[in-house]
C-alpha cells in the first residue's frame, strides 16, 4: 500500500477580473492548508467530493495552481495536532491568502465565502448576460434602422 504524502499546501488562483492573468498582477495566493493526502485534499478542493461529499470551492474555476509548502511526516497529524495546527497558522499569517476563511479574519484583502460565491455565479452568468445584451443591441439597432426607412419612404411619398 502506498504510503499518503501531506502536509501545508496553497492554492494559487487567478485573480476574479484578471484579463490577462499575468504572473505577478493577475494571480494571488489563494488557499492556504494542511491535509494528510496532498492529491486527495486537491481533488476535493477542485472538483468536489471526498469523505464528507464536499463541493468544489467557489475559488475552483480560477485556474488553482498547488503547491506543496510544507511537507509533513504522517505520525506528526496523529500526535501533534498542535503543532501542524500552528504551522498551518504561520503560513496563513506569512503568506495571507484571500480565500481562507479560518485564521485569516485580519486580513483586509480576504474574500468571505458568501463573496466568493456570489463571484462564482457572476462569472457563470457574465457570458450569458453579455450575449443577450448584445443581441439586445442588435435588436435595437435594427429597429432604429427600420424606423429610419419608414420615416424616409414617408417623406418620399411611397407610403
Amino acid at each position: 500500500m502506498k504510503r499518503l504524502q501531506g502536509g501545508i499546501y496553497l492554492f494559487r488562483t487567478n485573480k476574479p477580473w484578471a484579463i490577462l492573468g499575468l504572473p505577478i498582477i493577475g494571480r494571488h495566493n489563494g488557499y492556504v492548508g494542511q491535509s494528510v493526502a496532498y492529491s486527495l485534499r486537491w481533488r476535493q478542493h477542485t472538483v468536489g467530493g471526498g469523505k464528507f461529499k464536499s463541493v468544489a470551492k467557489a475559488w475552483s474555476d480560477l485556474d488553482p495552481e498547488a503547491w506543496r509548502i510544507l511537507p509533513l511526516p504522517g505520525w506528526m497529524f496523529a500526535r501533534t495536532p498542535w503543532a501542524v495546527n500552528f504551522l498551518e497558522w504561520l503560513c496563513i499569517v506569512l503568506l495571507a491568502p484571500v480565500y481562507n476563511d479560518k485564521m485569516n479574519h485580519w486580513n483586509l484583502r480576504r474574500i468571505s465565502k458568501q463573496r466568493a460565491h456570489s463571484q462564482r455565479t457572476w462569472r457563470e452568468w457574465a457570458p450569458l448576460l453579455l450575449r443577450i445584451s448584445v443581441m439586445l443591441l442588435v435588436l435595437l439597432v435594427k429597429l432604429l434602422a427600420f424606423m429610419l426607412l419608414l420615416l424616409l419612404l414617408q417623406k418620399v411619398g411611397l407610403l
